[in-house]
Order: structure tokens, then C-alpha cells, then sequence
């Protein structure tokens, strides 16, 4: 047996003839295998609903129900178990419907040992290549989902992040006049409110509200007596307040996600 093929593989004999089940196992448990035998399809059912076998190795004509019809059972049952065929008969037709309907390989009686022990050792190492690569498939799965959630998590994060920034600019703002920052929060509403009726992507209404939470912004450079100044402001003075978007537009710039 191959040094790719687990060392002790389990097979399954169904064969009405004693002689040839009597030959097979012995040969088999030569090689290394674990072998149970069975008389007939029916006998041989009552094994496979306890043990898990790796191959199931089955004469095709024999009285009651046919290897034909055990194969369909083991592949709608026990899909991840290899099948070989036996038959005395040597028909293209019966060999041509084994293999469509999923066994692993079609032996001729009489056959050679050699021959038997080759194809389930081939059998086996396809069976294992299947195996592996539906665990693959899951772990693939699987490792697609942490990694998706991982970076949802991360996602959130950055998007707290983002907003925790916001806030502080807004608070910084603040702390020099005390009315910005409900101004500022008014309008964000005003304008995320006007975006959803307007039918915006969720990116875009997003954008928008932060924009609006920020529009204010550029009054961190306006000098504080221009700013906190309780009376009219002079022409001179209104010059330099309508610098503030210019002066937000230069402090925002350089954050990327703004």
C-alpha cells in the first residue's frame, strides 16, 4: 500500500461467494487494511450503518439486491466512500453504468491480486485528495468569515475613530464659543434629514454629515476678538470672519477619510 494512503484504511467485501471473500480478505489484511466481509447487499448495509468504512468493494451480480444498487445507496449515504465493482461478466454497457454512477473502478473476474490492491490504492488516494480538499474548502470558508469579520470589527473602529475626531474638532471650537457647537449640530441634522429625503446613498448622506458638523470649523483661526466680539463687526473685521471656510478647508485637507 502507498506511503499517501493511510496505513489502515478500512474496506468492505460483499461477495456471495465464500471463496472470493475468503481470498480478498486475506490478501488485504496482507497489505495492511482493515477488512470486514459481507454475504450479501443486505448484510452488508447493517455494517456500513455502524462502521465508516474508506472502500467498499462489491460484486455486481449477486442474489437479492445487485452492487449496482448498494453503489447508489453508499453514494447518496456515504458519499465520502470509494467504490470498486466486481463482476464474472466482462460487459462495456454494465462497466460504462458503474462508472457513471460513481465507482471508483470496474474489476473483471477472474482478476489478479495485484491488480485488486492497485485500484484501491488509487482508489483510496483519490478518495484522500477529495477529502482534502473539501476540508480546504471549509477551512477556506471558514477563515473567509473571521477574516470578514475581523475587519468589520476594524471597520467600526476606524468609523468610532472617525467620529471621536469629529467630536473633538468641534469641541475644540467650542471651548472658544460656546453656541458653535449646538450650531453646528443643528445643521448636521438639518442637512442629514434633507439627504435622506432626497434619497442619497448611506456613504453620501454620511459625507454630507459631517461636513455639515464641520462647516465651522475655520473659526479656530479667527482671532478671539473678532470671534467673542459682542458688538457689530467692522468691514475690516467681516474681511477676516469670512476667511473661516478657507482657514477649515486647509485644517480639513489633510484628513483623508473628511
Amino acid at each position: 500500500m502507498s506511503n499517501d494512503v493511510e496505513t489502515v484504511a478500512s474496506v468492505l467485501i460483499i461477495d456471495d461467494e465464500d471463496v472470493i471473500r475468503a481470498i480478498l480478505q486475506r490478501k488485504l489484511e496482507l497489505s495492511g487494511y482493515s477488512v470486514v466481509t459481507a454475504a450479501s447487499a443486505e448484510e452488508a448495509v447493517k455494517y456500513l450503518a455502524v462502521t465508516e468504512f474508506d472502500l467498499v468493494l462489491t460484486d455486481i451480480n449477486m442474489p437479492g439486491r445487485s452492487g449496482i444498487e448498494i453503489l447508489g445507496q453508499i453514494r447518496e449515504q456515504y458519499p465520502h466512500t470509494a467504490v470498486i465493482l466486481v463482476t464474472a461478466v466482462s460487459d462495456a454497457d454494465t462497466a460504462i453504468a458503474a462508472m457513471k454512477s460513481g465507482a471508483y473502478d470496474y474489476l473483471v473476474k477472474p482478476f489478479n491480486l495485484e491488480e485488486v490492491t492497485l485500484s484501491i490504492e488509487r482508489a483510496l488516494e483519490k478518495r484522500q485528495l477529495l477529502l482534502e480538499n473539501i476540508d480546504y474548502q471549509l477551512n477556506l470558508e471558514r477563515r473567509v468569515r473571521e477574516r470578514t469579520s475581523q475587519l468589520k470589527a476594524a471597520l467600526r473602529q476606524v468609523e468610532s475613530t472617525y467620529e471621536a475626531t469629529l467630536d473633538a474638532l468641534v469641541c475644540a471650537l467650542d471651548a472658544r464659543e460656546h453656541e458653535t457647537q449646538a450650531h453646528s449640530q443643528r445643521v448636521r441634522l438639518y442637512t442629514l434629514e434633507l439627504a435622506r429625503l432626497l434619497k442619497y446613498p448611506m456613504e453620501r448622506i454620511n459625507e454630507l454629515g459631517r461636513g455639515a458638523l464641520l462647516h465651522d470649523i475655520g473659526k479656530i483661526g479667527v482671532s478671539d476678538t473678532i470671534l467673542l466680539k459682542p458688538g457689530p463687526l467692522t468691514a475690516d473685521e467681516w474681511v477676516e470672519m469670512r476667511r473661516h471656510p478657507e482657514i477649515g478647508f486647509g485644517i480639513l485637507t489633510g484628513i483623508s477619510f473628511l
